[in-house]
């Protein structure tokens, strides 16, 4: 079945489903096979598949709070239903998620925080790390 989706609601789509908390954005596959495809215009995670419109995502994930996939799976699913609402021809249309991969959403830091403070003395501020590369 051709693709009924038109390039203008496929690049809402795309917008609003990378807009969504915890998305870290659309995942194209392994080969950037999950797209649709438009003259000049890619749309990334998307795929009209026998009647359904799936969504393919990356979900971001904080180690530290990390919240169920299954609710960042039904805020996508709404805000493609949102966005599908507005077409006449899709506003019925089955919306399908998959999390493909899950990514870290803020990636610790090497760097100073309570628990390890920047130390005084000679490696402070710019001065020399006397600490040896690759552990030698």
């Amino acid at each position: 079945m051709p693709n009924p989706v038109p390039s203008a609601v496929a690049e809402s789509l795309v917008a609003a489903v990378s807009a969504v908390p915890f998305i870290d954005g659309p995942d194209e596959g392994r080969f950037g096979e999950v797209a649709l495809l438009y003259p000049r215009f890619r749309a990334p995670g998307l795929r009209w598949l026998d009647g359904r419109l799936e969504v393919h995502v990356r979900v971001a994930v904080d180690p530290r709070n990390p919240a169920p996939l299954s609710d960042a799976a039904r805020a996508v699913r709404a805000a493609a239903e949102a966005v599908l609402a507005a077409s006449p021809d899709l506003r019925h249309a089955p919306v399908d998620v998959f999390v493909a991969d899950v990514a870290p959403a803020n990636p610790v830091s090497a760097g100073p925080t309570a628990a390890n403070p920047v130390p005084a003395g000679p490696t402070a501020a710019g001065a020399a790390d006397p600490t040896p590369v690759g552990g030698i």
